[in-house]
């Protein structure tokens, strides 16, 4: 699902948003609290009980059972402005199963209007049958996508669920950035590794022993690549902790360069 751009960024005089992985923007928390405002109008305790068993604490909806106080709504919104931005899509998702428990139809056009939101303002999460997954950009998803489809038709499984397993822990909430990096550049080695008839070894290793099926910049690239990723996925340092952005770039390039080996 894609937004419909700005003038401004259409034309070039303003440059596309880069999506950030870990925010949840006042609009997107605005619009839970006008979809529960909207959906119990006159019922607001039972908006606040989704609060009340989200955030564990007995007794909360009878904070808010007057339907006539000129602060009820604003008393809501302060809670789900008080939520860390993963807990925004925790609670989506609870507002989610709770109206699939009695009107399916009725969730799945709450999922449709959620995900407006996430496209409208760049946000790299989707929500799929209730549940909120990692989704980037469609240079990105096209990317994985193929990588996925070229692992499996060539009987490669385990790179491909290290690919899939990359995904999962950009979906957690939060993400697992470190774990994401280190399934994308396994993927990447069992592939290398395959191709190059090797059972052990990095993939620097194999690299260099291999310069003929990593031709120059590939090579080079890779050799580079992997350093990185040690840095960000394996050997991390206080305050090392990778970025994003630069995780959403090394899964994004190890599989370009495993569906690369693999054809």
């Amino acid at each position: 699902m894609s937004a419909v751009k700005r003038f401004s960024v259409r034309q070039g005089i303003e440059p596309e948003p880069s999506p950030s992985l870990d925010e949840a923007p006042q609009p997107l928390r605005f619009f839970l609290l006008k979809y529960l405002q909207t959906k119990y109008v006159a019922y607001p305790a039972q908006a606040a009980e989704l609060l009340e068993q989200f955030l564990r604490r007995p007794g909360l909806k009878n904070e808010f059972y007057n339907p006539h106080d000129p602060t009820v709504w604003e008393r809501v919104y302060s809670y789900i402005e008080e939520f860390k931005w993963w807990e925004v899509y925790d609670f989506a998702e609870v507002i989610f199963r709770s109206i699939a428990s009695s009107n399916r139809y009725e969730a799945e056009g709450f999922q449709t209007e959620l995900n407006k939101i996430f496209a409208e303002y760049n946000i790299p999460y989707r929500m799929f049958g209730g549940e909120i997954v990692y989704r980037g950009s469609e240079s990105f998803e096209s990317t994985v996508a193929i990588a996925k489809s070229v692992l499996a038709a060539r009987g490669r499984k385990t790179a491909k669920d290290e690919i899939h397993k990359s995904l999962e822990d950009l979906s957690r909430h939060p993400p697992d950035l470190t774990g994401a990096v280190h399934h994308a550049m396994a993927a990447l080695e069992c592939v290398a590794k395959e191709v190059c008839g090797e059972e052990s070894g990095t993939l620097g290793q194999v690299i260099k022993k291999h310069p003929d099926k990593f031709p120059a910049p590939v090579g080079d690239a890779v050799s580079k690549l992997y350093g990185f990723a040690s840095a960000k996925g394996r050997h991390i340092t206080e305050g090392g902790e990778p970025d994003p952005k630069e995780v959403e770039l090394i899964v994004g390039i190890a599989a370009t360069v495993a569906t690369y080996l693999s054809r």
